[in-house]
């Protein structure tokens, strides 16, 4: 029981630190957004490719969050015993499912913001 409750408590501070990076994150799309704006209005080049990059970032930094939690899924599936419920490991595989789908996505999305060049806008995704 203390393994179990020491890994909870593990898990629950790891969560806390990916929701210190999302406020960076929100930051960070704040600040692309405004240079978003600005290009719409000035169409600077320059202005166009940093926001451009930041977004990358931004959506690079969400798919290893996304990886980090299917790890953290599968993890929990290793720890399922014959005596869970059913109603927990059906719980367990809808969470890697659900990370398995939130990483496709993220990496769609990471592909068409390297790839396509007349894609002015951000894509939405968090």
């Amino acid at each position: 029981m203390i393994g179990i409750q020491n890994n909870e408590l593990k898990r629950l501070y790891q969560e806390d630190i990916i929701w210190y990076i999302y406020f960076f994150i929100i930051a960070f799309y704040l600040y692309s957004n405004h240079l978003e704006e600005s290009y719409l209005k000035n169409k600077d080049e320059n202005i166009r490719k940093r926001f451009r990059k930041i977004n990358e970032i931004v959506y690079t930094i969400v798919l290893i969050i996304y990886i980090y939690f299917l790890v953290m899924n599968l993890d929990r599936l290793k720890e399922l015993d014959k005596n869970c419920s059913s109603r927990r490991k059906r719980s367990v595989y809808l969470s890697i499912l659900i990370s398995i789908l939130f990483i496709i996505s993220g990496v769609i999305t990471l592909y068409l913001s390297f790839e396509s060049e007349i894609l002015d806008n951000e894509i939405g995704i968090i």
